[in-house]
């Protein structure tokens, strides 16, 4: 399931909505954004839903973080020095299952 929309994406990537040469792109990365979170912390994201397939906006946002990251950085090769951004850490360890 998106939690996600292609809206939502295209807004944090800063693409006009009238653009859609790469949506499914878009949409592809949002699932694969979706799926890397509930991987990292551990957890199903439907066992974090606050509403009806809604999620808090903090868990949102860290998906965000990490649609921007694989939006902006397709390759797996990085020139110069990669790092984490601190704050996609620091979001996506508010959710962390540490029992997991």
């Amino acid at each position: 399931m998106a939690y996600i929309s292609l809206k939502r994406a295209k807004d944090h990537l800063r693409i006009e909505e009238c653009i859609h040469d790469q949506d499914d792109y878009i949409e592809f990365l949002i699932e694969a954004a979706e799926s890397a979170i509930a991987s990292e912390i551990c957890e199903d994201l439907r066992d974090l839903e606050v509403g009806d397939g809604v999620l808090p906006a903090d868990l949102e946002f860290t998906i965000l973080l990490r649609l921007g990251d694989f939006y902006s950085h397709p390759e797996t090769v990085t020139y110069g020095n990669p790092t984490e951004v601190k704050t996609l850490a620091s979001m996506r360890g508010l959710f962390r299952n540490y029992s997991r």
